[in-house]
């Protein structure tokens, strides 16, 4: 396996960022599928790579992994004005054909991540269902409720770190709200993509999970793979739960 750093000016967020890449030797990028996997709140476009065996598991599959930078920005177009949404929704996967020649095709492209990018990896496949043909999210912060830091205890820091996302007192706005997103994508009838939700009984987000995974049962989504067990919002858990993504994502 090959790892990359890529250190670039994002149009979209303003100012210099980086992703992290991991890329077969054995395979030509053309070959193989793409996983776009996105890093939870506090970390970065490492912490993948520190903190699983994330490379020893890609090892002898046809897969390009690309783990892009979102800051404290919940995947959103801040109210502060960095364009994160569009970063990792438009500007990065522009970015990964262009250098590493990966295929834009629908049945090639995944989208992966935990908590905080749980959600923004679920809100990719509802959002572009004609992008990604399948999703994990672990530990997700399904409910964007949870960016009100209900579930993180109010502190000053985390309620100001939030006004900078949304703006100052305002909730999220209902675009960005996973359950109205999942509920348009089967009213308007087009590609749904296949949903890996897992989640450990003593996370702080395991309510959302079991809320969210309600919602989309009373959708009927054809392809849904729901797993929780013992476990809290920990890396054990994720590292362990990355190998089954990759075999349940079958590259």
């Amino acid at each position: 396996m090959a790892r990359l750093t890529l250190d670039f000016f994002s149009n979209a967020v303003g100012m210099m960022t980086s992703l992290q890449a991991i890329i077969p030797e054995k395979f030509r990028s053309a070959e193989c599928s793409t996983l776009l996997l996105l890093h939870g709140w506090g970390d970065d476009e490492t912490i993948w790579l520190r903190r699983t065996s994330l490379e020893r598991y890609c090892e002898g599959r046809p897969l390009v992994v690309i783990m892009p930078r979102a800051g404290l920005s919940f995947y959103q177009n801040t109210a502060s004005g960095a364009r994160y949404w569009e970063h990792v929704s438009v500007e990065v996967p522009a970015l990964a054909r262009r250098w590493l020649g990966v295929d834009a095709a629908r049945s090639r492209n995944f989208a992966a991540g935990i908590s905080m990018g749980g959600y923004g990896a679920l809100r990719l496949a509802l959002e572009f269902p004609g992008n990604y043909c399948a999703v994990a999210a672990l530990s997700a912060a399904c409910d964007i409720g949870f960016a009100s830091v209900k579930k993180r205890g109010g502190s000053h820091e985390d309620k100001a770190r939030i006004d900078a996302i949304f703006g100052v007192g305002r909730p999220a706005p209902q675009d960005v709200d996973l359950f109205p997103l999942a509920m348009r994508l089967v009213r308007e009838g087009g590609p749904l993509p296949r949903i890996y939700l897992s989640c450990g009984t003593s996370d702080f987000l395991y309510e959302d999970n079991v809320k969210f995974r309600e919602h989309l049962l009373q959708l009927r989504l054809p392809e849904l793979e729901y797993h929780e067990f013992e476990g809290g919002h920990t890396w054990d858990v994720w590292d362990r739960e990355i190998e089954r993504v990759l075999n349940w994502l079958g590259c």
